[in-house]
């Protein structure tokens, strides 16, 4: 059984959650550009937003900390970070439509599946 989270892991956690809710809304407007031929600037909007959450990678010792003891939470954040990694190289790489497969296919899923888990942290202090 997991430890149960800190007043300061929650609030590190609220803060970071309330960072995924504005990728969240980030994302649909990466694809509104996609979709709408404005590939530049998803594509830029896109980089700002891996950018940001970079200081949360799974080498970040208080998010590392806080998911030492749930593997499965270990995983997904390891997951969202890489497919957040090849994002950057698909940019790169890829034209509009591949970058709009990649978008819905693989980084949403992932990225989806990590917010649930953190919401999930968070909604533990509740219980």
């Amino acid at each position: 059984m997991a430890k149960s989270l800190e007043q300061a892991e929650l609030d590190f956690l609220a803060r970071y959650s309330d960072l995924l809710d504005t990728l969240e809304d980030g994302f649909s407007s990466v694809a509104y550009f996609y979709r709408e031929g404005f590939e530049e600037s998803g594509d830029r909007l896109l980089l700002q937003m891996l950018d940001s959450v970079l200081p949360y990678s799974p080498e970040n010792m208080t998010m590392a900390h806080i998911v030492s003891e749930r593997e499965e939470h270990q995983q997904v954040l390891k997951q969202f970070y890489d497919a957040a990694a090849k994002a950057g190289n698909a940019l790169e790489e890829k034209n509009r439509s591949e970058k709009m497969v990649y978008l819905s296919t693989v980084l949403l899923p992932v990225f989806q599946r990590w917010k649930l888990l953190v919401d999930g942290l968070l909604n533990q202090k509740e219980e």
